[in-house]
């Protein structure tokens, strides 16, 4: 089974693997701590020689993360989290199945990495849950075995396995230029040799 995301951020959402890469931004207002892209290199490694039927060989996450009270209003927030809450779909001409799920950024912005790790967690098993609520579904898919599947990987993740390390972060302020621009990112030239 091959397993992807197809990650979605609202603006305002931080992630701190970006903090690593040279973006800065003001971490007070809250912080993705969890590494996404480590995440999804253990679950393919995991996932990638279970078998779970022949008609899904690819699961895609569909992660959203919006935020309320951000540069868009709440209820245009709110119609974009509704056009896609509990969205699953299958494609058969390539063996794949998407399920969508969601978290509101105000309520996991200021959560540590471990509470942050829950909440993920438990939307990733929710948006499998909701593939086995769907009345149109492949006949050869045992979508059960697979969430124990996920579930196994996921709790066998430590803290420093799924989180961004916090040394690695630079929680500098974010700077300016002389015209008052927002520098995005603040690298030296050297860094870029890495």
């Amino acid at each position: 089974m091959e397993f992807q995301h197809r990650i979605t951020w609202s603006t305002g959402c931080f992630e701190a693997t970006a903090l690593r890469e040279g973006w800065r931004f003001d971490a007070s207002q809250g912080l993705w701590r969890i590494d996404i892209n480590r995440v999804e290199a253990h679950l393919q490694k995991d996932l990638a020689a279970q078998e779970f039927g022949t008609a899904v060989t690819r699961f895609i996450f569909g992660f959203e993360m919006h935020r309320m009270g951000g540069a868009l209003d709440d209820e245009a927030v709110l119609q974009s989290m509704a056009a896609t809450r509990d969205l699953t779909r299958y494609y058969r001409s390539k063996h794949a199945f998407l399920a969508v799920g969601q978290l509101e950024w105000t309520q996991v912005c200021h959560l540590d990495a471990v509470a942050q790790w829950g909440a993920y967690s438990s939307t990733l098993l929710y948006a499998v849950d909701n593939w086995s609520r769907q009345s149109r579904k492949p006949k050869d898919f045992d979508v059960s075995s697979f969430r124990t599947a996920i579930q196994q990987s996921l709790q066998a993740l430590t803290e420093d396995q799924y989180a961004v390390d916090p040394e690695s972060m630079d929680l500098s302020p974010p700077e300016w230029d002389e015209a008052g621009r927002f520098i995005h990112r603040n690298l030296d030239p050297g860094s870029l040799d890495r």
